[in-house]
């Protein structure tokens, strides 16, 4: 926004104390989370949260298949929380996560394939 001045006829940019002129971010850039100089809309924030913390419908263990969740954050600093929704039924043994950049895999070593509800939460 170095060039706001020029564009918008001698406005300044928008500061935390100062009226001005300031950019929409994208929600792709809402959800990177690391830009100071764009600002966010409503619609922009339910994206956030709703790819955040908006639980996905239960699936089930895969044993040593494993299960893989997509996402698209682009790195492996996120976490996975898992929680299983139903009694096991059977042995569900180790449960572990391989994560790389816009995937997640679930492992468990067990024989049960009940299902389980995940979030994925970035860093920091």
């Amino acid at each position: 926004m170095a060039d706001v001045t020029k564009r918008y006829g001698g406005t300044s940019a928008a500061t935390e104390t100062t009226e001005g002129v300031s950019e929409r971010a994208t929600n792709a850039e809402a959800l990177t989370g690391t830009d100071t100089e764009r600002h966010v809309t409503p619609a922009n924030l339910k994206y956030v949260l709703e790819s955040y913390l908006k639980p996905p419908a239960p699936v089930a263990f895969a044993g040593s298949a494993g299960y893989t969740i997509t996402h698209n954050y682009g790195h492996t600093d996120y976490q996975v929380i898992i929680n299983p929704v139903a009694d096991p039924g059977g042995f569900l043994g180790r449960v572990w996560i391989n994560k790389s950049a816009n995937t997640a895999v679930i492992y468990n070593s067990g024989s049960a394939k009940t299902n389980f509800d995940y979030v994925i939460i970035p860093a920091e």
